[in-house]
């Protein structure tokens, strides 16, 4: 019984990391497909549908967990900075809006990576 719970576990675990990985890659792609093209285009669409699909080729690695807390927390930087450029600059493609982005992506990428996510150089579950 102890075998097939520990095997069901590392499955969940894998699906959610695959999972996990491809809806950040497709809000990766989302976000910055809209803030390079038109958004009446659907070339934001393709963005998101591309960048999602690298997202589940590495969320079908082992590399996925190792770095979550930088995934994730780059998730959220973007996320933050796609809002925080709505807000300021209104929603207009390309320009210094991609600046508060990608340094939202950098600085959540950072917090993401700091120690306190980890125990004895083990990442924590996110």
């Amino acid at each position: 019984m102890s075998d097939e719970l520990y095997t069901m576990n590392q499955t969940l675990k894998r699906l959610f990391g695959i999972l996990s990985a491809g809806l950040i890659g497709y809000m990766f792609g989302w976000i910055l497909g809209w803030s390079l093209f038109d958004p009446n285009s659907d070339a934001w669409a393709l963005a998101a549908a591309v960048v999602a699909i690298a997202g589940l080729i590495v969320g079908i690695t082992h590399q996925f967990w190792k770095h979550a807390g930088v995934f994730f927390g780059s998730a959220i930087g973007v996320y933050l900075g796609w809002v925080a450029r709505s807000l300021i600059l209104g929603d207009v493609p390309g320009g210094l809006g991609l600046l508060l982005i990608f340094g939202g992506a950098i600085a959540g990428g950072f917090i993401g990576a700091k120690p306190a996510f980890r125990q004895d150089g083990i990442p924590l579950r996110a």
